[in-house]
């Protein structure tokens, strides 16, 4: 009987080394994608397009860059308990999370304020540096003992904090078409409307900031969260731009039609800059508009940090007040 239970613990046994060394794997794919960003900027240091990112200031930085990498390979070594992997895996992402932060912090041209968005974020818990480099941080940010860090520029880059639910879920392909019909040509380029229906339900109007053509409840929509901003942040409210609403077109790589293509999403930029998309990380100015569009009934998606769209609930909410007839 004992050679009979032996095979299957075995068996068990080879199969956790396995997943563990495919773990590991990507582990280290994830380490060597950093030490290339590394290399990369480096590279681009000696080229001169980036001349400020090796002063101490740039140092410090990428000192704690090394730092997060330099725990990456510890993390690696040292998951022996199975109990402690899955706390292990969730470090690991976090330290990617905010190498991430680093290159894009890195990436300030103005000296002070890198040192003041260094010194925000850290302070803030985003960041984990020395705290040897606080107090030179500060002697580079012009701050003196007791002064508050002043919140980062509107554009600098910021990780995307853990976010309460709100109830709020993305429309799907098949609501849309429920509650729209079909929009027009499917093609890769933005076209014109072919359904009455919305055809009748568009409008084009300047609401302050920026002009917008979408569906008339989502631009009474957004004239009320660009109200609010401008009562509650005048800053935030004079840097917001939008990159367009209406475009009837299909997903990018994928054969079905793009939520823009009723009329339903915004894409927002800050300051006219559209930012690089990394996972876990947007524009600050962006974050701060997320609350504004959620309490209208709007969804945000963090992997394309531009882009606000009328939730399911939303729309049907309108649907049943007779403003989609």
């Amino acid at each position: 009987m004992a050679g009979g239970n032996e095979q299957p613990t075995v068996r068990s046994l080879e199969e956790r080394r396995f997943d563990e060394e495919c773990r590991k794997a990507r582990r280290d794919e994830k380490l060597r994608i950093a030490e290339l960003r590394i290399r990369r900027l480096e590279l681009k240091n000696r080229r001169g397009r980036t001349g400020e990112l090796f002063s101490p200031l740039g140092v410090a930085a990428i000192a704690g860059l090394i730092g997060i990498i330099g725990s990456l390979v510890s993390g690696v070594q040292n998951r022996n308990i199975e109990s402690e992997k899955q706390a292990a895996t969730e470090k690991l992402e976090r330290q990617k999370e905010q190498a991430d932060l680093i290159l894009k912090l890195a990436e300030q041209p103005d000296v002070k304020q890198r040192a003041l968005n260094l010194l925000f974020f850290s302070e803030g818990g985003y960041l984990t540096l020395p705290a040897a480099y606080g107090d030179y941080l500060r002697g580079v940010a012009g701050l003196k003992a007791g002064d508050t860090v002043p919140a980062p520029s509107l554009t600098s880059y910021v990780q995307v904090p853990a976010r309460h639910s709100t109830g709020l879920t993305r429309a799907t392909q098949e609501t849309m078409i429920e509650l729209f019909g079909v929009p027009g040509e499917l093609t890769s380029q933005c076209s014109e409307p072919t359904n009455d229906r919305l055809k009748r339900l568009l409008v084009s109007e300047d609401i302050g900031p920026f002009k917008i053509r979408a569906i008339r409840p989502v631009v009474d929509a957004v004239k009320l969260v660009m109200q609010d901003v401008k009562a509650e942040n005048p800053d935030l409210y004079a840097a917001v731009g939008s990159a367009g609403a209406l475009c009837i077109r299909k997903v990018r790589m994928f054969d079905r039609y793009s939520m823009h293509s009723w009329g339903t999403a915004l894409d927002v930029v800050i300051a006219g800059r559209t930012p690089s998309f990394q996972p876990g990380v947007s524009q600050y100015g962006l974050l701060l508009l997320v609350p504004f569009f959620e309490k209208q009934g709007f969804v945000w998606d963090p992997s394309d940090g531009i882009h606000f769209e009328a939730s399911e609930q939303i729309l049907r909410q309108w649907s049943q007040e007779g403003k989609l007839d």
